[in-house]
């Protein structure tokens, strides 16, 4: 029998949920990631119930035709294909750093100073804000993880804290000078207000930012209470 047969039962009450409550496409998702981590059952499962779910709002809202259904699937390719061409550029560059012994030097190196393991997460950080002032957040973390993630398992960090940290500061690098992508995106928006305002406006953002960083440095459990209750559930 399909492994996805036992969960069909489940399917007219999500349906039934997602029409009675006239949910958007997020709150849909929502609800996927609220049945696929509260059962026993893949992932892909609820996540097919999702798309089932929108496409009944589809069908109510009366916005459901063959282009609407064409550009979902160009635009499903598309973002498939951007994920996997991170994936397999990271795990080729990954492994040319194994098989090359630059992960080791660079793991000895690291753990040869004698310091303690906050001064080389704020070193890491620091090269992150650096970099991020010249690069986009997918080049720069193509670069910096394969090199940082052997350090910070052998410094006893957490991946799912540290991967949580690093997103956060794509996040700050976005609105950094002199790149900041996300600024330059609202000066496109709206031309007529200087660049130089616009990088002004985002200050109050930019400190928010490094005081949610520096929470998750004082209080890692920030990060770590929800993969640690879905662990033990």
């Amino acid at each position: 029998m399909p492994s996805f047969l036992p969960a069909l039962p489940t399917l007219l009450p999500f349906l039934a949920a997602a029409l009675a409550l006239n949910l958007t496409p997020g709150a849909d998702m929502t609800l996927v990631l609220a049945q696929s981590l509260g059962r026993g059952r893949p992932a892909g499962i609820w996540a097919a119930f999702g798309v089932a779910g929108v496409f009944m709002l589809a069908i109510v809202f009366r916005c459901l035709s063959w282009s609407a259904i064409h550009f979902a699937m160009r635009e499903t390719v598309k973002v498939g294909g951007m994920v996997f061409f991170i994936l397999i550029s990271s795990t080729v560059f990954s492994q040319l750093l194994a098989y090359s012994g630059a992960s080791a030097g660079m793991l000895h190196w690291a753990t040869g100073f004698h310091v303690s393991r906050l001064v080389i997460l704020l070193i890491m950080f620091i090269i992150l804000t650096l970099l991020g002032m010249f690069m986009d957040s997918v080049s720069m973390m193509l670069i910096t993880v394969p090199i940082f993630f052997p350090v910070i398992v052998n410094l006893g960090v957490d991946p799912i804290w540290f991967g949580i940290v690093v997103v956060k500061m794509c996040e700050i690098c976005l609105i950094t000078p002199p790149i900041g992508l996300n600024c330059f995106v609202v000066n496109g928006v709206r031309p007529d207000i200087p660049l130089s305002d616009v990088f002004r406006g985002i200050m109050p953002f930019f400190i928010a930012d490094v005081v949610t960083l520096a929470l998750f440095l004082a209080f890692p459990d920030i990060i770590l209470w929800l993969p640690r209750t879905m662990h033990m559930s």
